[in-house]
């Protein structure tokens, strides 16, 4: 009997792979004579119908992702948690160095000019305007510089990596300063920015009209000042919700957690970005056309003219088209950065590479910098007026201070 069980192992075997070939060459009968229907029916093969099968897939996935709306995607990202994780935090040495040398030839050269406009035979509209440009500059350019060196030197004790999050660590009155003070620097610089843009339309309106004075010293007093009390105003949206300069103070620390940052999020947030975003695109185009049109004014323009310029007066033009161009280039090289990094903010995707944005957030104050040191020697270099008036100064301080002889 026992010998006869392996014999019937095999029998079952066999029988079990016959009924399983049999099943599976039936299956194949019936594939192939369903490709023989609809090849003689719809002219299709197997592989075309596959084919049909897979694209439709793909189309209804397709579909289905298309389907979900803008406020579903807007509402997924808002859930992911908010990553601390910025390496454009922590300044290079050089540019360090380099930014507070920079702050101390901006302080110097822009007081000299102070000094210089605020005499009584020098005050004008324009003046009055340049007067304001370097004490918003100077400010801006101090408190950047300190800051930066401030992350610099204190970047190992107050950032702390957790993970893949970075954590700050500041004592909690230290924090509310530096805060507060980074805010004042950005409004100071938005400052700046209106007042190089009323600067270059008020020299537009000029070439316009130029026999009707439609600015004087009050109104240029009363435009700088406005637009002070307006720049202020515009940022403490900033200073509230974005960085949280009234955070709670927890073991001696700024309470500056990832769900105190999630107000970076907050709908209130969002339109402060975009009205920034529009102001600031706005200048850029009104300085943009502004230069343009002084261009055109002062070459193209002059052609028409019922008389002939002489060689002299053709040069002198062309040398402040030059001007007003280089002008025009430096304040939109400099401000380029920064515009860049606040498209980046206001945008939903991500624009750039993270080393790129990493980059023009870390290098926008030294860009800034250059430019505000490039402003005045500009300035200098347009006016005739400006460069004797700084040079009768110059002197007269010399001789205030002779030297003593042995």
């Amino acid at each position: 009997m026992t010998t006869m069980l392996p014999a019937l192992q095999i029998t079952d075997n066999i029988s079990n792979t016959l009924s399983k070939s049999t099943e599976l060459l039936s299956r194949l009968g019936h594939r192939k004579q369903k490709d023989e229907i609809h090849k003689d029916q719809f002219d299709i093969t197997f592989d075309i119908l596959k084919y049909e099968q897979t694209t439709s897939r793909l189309t209804r996935r397709n579909y289905r992702i298309r389907k979900r709306t803008k406020k579903e995607r807007k509402q997924t990202r808002s859930k992911k948690p908010y990553r601390l994780n910025r390496v454009w935090l922590f300044p290079t040495p050089w540019v360090t160095y380099v930014m507070i040398v920079l702050a101390l030839e901006i302080i110097c050269v822009n007081s000299f000019i102070v000094y210089v406009f605020l005499q009584k035979q020098n005050i004008s509209p324009v003046t009055v305007l340049l007067i304001f440009l370097a004490v918003s500059d100077s400010i801006t350019a101090v408190i950047m510089s300190v800051l930066n060196l401030f992350v610099f030197v204190t970047a190992k004790s107050n950032f702390d990596f957790k993970g893949d999050k970075l954590r700050y660590k500041m004592p909690y009155p230290l924090c509310i300063y530096v805060n507060i003070a980074y805010t004042v620097g950005r409004a100071f610089h938005f400052t700046s920015v209106l007042l190089t843009a009323t600067l270059c339309l008020q020299k537009a309106i000029v070439f316009i009209s130029p026999f009707t004075n439609r600015f004087n010293t009050r109104k240029s007093m009363i435009i700088s000042c406005l637009i002070i009390v307006v720049s202020i105003i515009l940022y403490i949206p900033e200073a509230i919700f974005r960085y949280g300069i009234f955070g709670k103070k927890r073991n001696g620390y700024c309470n500056n957690t990832d769900k105190e940052l999630e107000r970076i999020t907050s709908k209130l947030n969002e339109w402060f970005w975009w009205i920034i975003f529009v102001i600031y695109i706005l200048m850029l185009i009104s300085v943009l056309l502004s230069t343009i049109y002084i261009c055109f004014k002062l070459t193209c323009l002059r052609r028409n003219l019922p008389w002939k310029d002489t060689t002299v007066t053709q040069r002198r033009h062309r040398r402040s088209a030059l001007l007003v161009i280089l002008i025009c280039a430096v304040f939109i090289l400099s401000e380029i950065m920064n515009v860049v990094v606040i498209i980046h903010d206001v945008s939903t995707s991500f624009l750039l590479n993270r080393d790129v944005r990493n980059f023009f957030r870390r290098y926008k104050a030294f860009s800034l910098e250059i430019g505000f040191t490039m402003n005045f020697i500009v300035y200098l270099l347009i006016s005739e007026q400006i460069r004797n008036e700084v040079s009768k100064s110059f002197r007269k301080l010399i001789n205030r201070c002779p030297l003593k002889s042995d």
